[in-house]
């Protein structure tokens, strides 16, 4: 029984809402838009990219030719499904806070009410690192691997084999000679050819490493100016990039923006791996789907996140679960590569 409010469904989920969670750069980039679902799976229609093709000369007096429909699929998928719960025990609520005035200030029961709003930001803060790391896996390789507890599968977006190369030897960035402006147009060309509505990328997020191939290119050397050659290429962030300080904008090389990000996820392993770059449009068409989660107090009400919580009589003990079901998509996966340059 939950005979206190703070410790309420209704409570804990307006908390939740409240706090101010940290900007994801895959996610809010990529992803901006957020669908709810009261299904246990979600839909979307795809439609199939066919060109519209060009109108027929046709004799005034003759029957005009019908245009058929080109007709869409739907798709359905399991969104993951994420579980996890925090323990407020007692003994909790008898220990200092850290900053706390030595001796304590405050009761037993105010320590359990702050330590309530931390276990609540730690349980937020790991559904966002879960959920930046499902943006960037479906932006960098087209596809959603789901592996966990009583999971095991791997959602493709057919994103087309062409993109995601690996370059090699005299091939690759290692060698200075590289012809690197017409590589970038080719590339460019070739995704633009693919995807739904002929975008070319005109943007390039790469390792610190990649950076330094990149930049000591004879080809990208010789393009600039004389009193910056062989020193660092660094221009302002625009405002809505400032955030993440992990994202360093180098200048522009021909059409493409060129960025470093080094951000490193809560595991341990980098956005972007040492010798990697992504090459993307402005958008995949990417939309977060949540689904309905499987709780009897959450009233098959829609929501990205669901907190309740419960007591255990013995020993005494009150849990704080978070539950989500999301699935992070795009409707164009030909929007994006992620290239091995050397």
């Amino acid at each position: 029984m939950n005979s206190l409010p703070i410790y309420g469904t209704y409570y804990l989920n307006r908390l939740i809402e409240r706090l101010v969670p940290r900007p994801m750069f895959f996610a809010d980039r990529f992803f901006p838009t957020a669908v709810q679902s009261t299904r246990e799976e979600v839909y979307f229609d795809e439609a199939p990219g066919v060109k519209a093709g060009i109108a027929p000369f046709v004799h005034p007096l003759n029957e005009a030719p019908m245009i058929r429909s080109q007709g869409y699929r739907t798709k359905s998928f399991k969104p993951a499904y994420i579980k996890e719960k925090t323990d407020l025990t007692p003994d909790r609520g008898f220990t200092r806070l850290a900053g706390e005035d030595f001796g304590g200030d405050l009761s037993p029961m105010q320590r359990l009410e702050i330590l309530l709003s931390r276990d609540i930001k730690r349980l937020q803060d790991r559904w966002m690192n879960r959920i930046e790391l499902m943006a960037a896996e479906v932006v960098k390789t087209g596809m959603l691997t789901i592996k966990g507890d009583g999971l095991d599968a791997v959602l493709d977006f057919e994103r087309d084999k062409s993109l995601g190369i690996k370059l090699s030897g005299e091939k690759s960035w290692a060698n200075k000679a590289f012809p690197m402006r017409s590589w970038i147009q080719k590339r460019q060309a070739n995704m633009a050819r693919l995807n739904l509505r002929q975008r070319r990328p005109k943007t390039m997020i790469m390792h610190e490493s990649s950076y330094d191939l990149f930049i000591a290119c004879d080809e990208v050397q010789r393009m600039l100016p004389d009193y910056i050659r062989g020193a660092d290429l660094r221009l302002l962030q625009t405002p809505s990039l400032q955030s993440f300080d992990s994202l360093v904008y180098k200048g522009n090389f021909g059409n493409v923006d060129i960025f470093v990000y080094d951000a490193v996820s809560d595991d341990g392993k980098p956005y972007i791996d040492e010798n990697q770059v992504l090459l993307c449009c402005d958008g995949v068409d990417g939309v977060r789907f949540f689904g309905a989660i499987h709780d009897l107090d959450a009233n098959l009400i829609p929501q990205k996140t669901f907190l309740k919580s419960w007591t255990i009589e013995d020993p005494s003990q009150r849990l704080v679960m978070l539950q989500s079901a999301p699935l992070l998509a795009t409707f164009d996966p030909n929007t994006a590569e992620l290239i091995t340059v050397a």
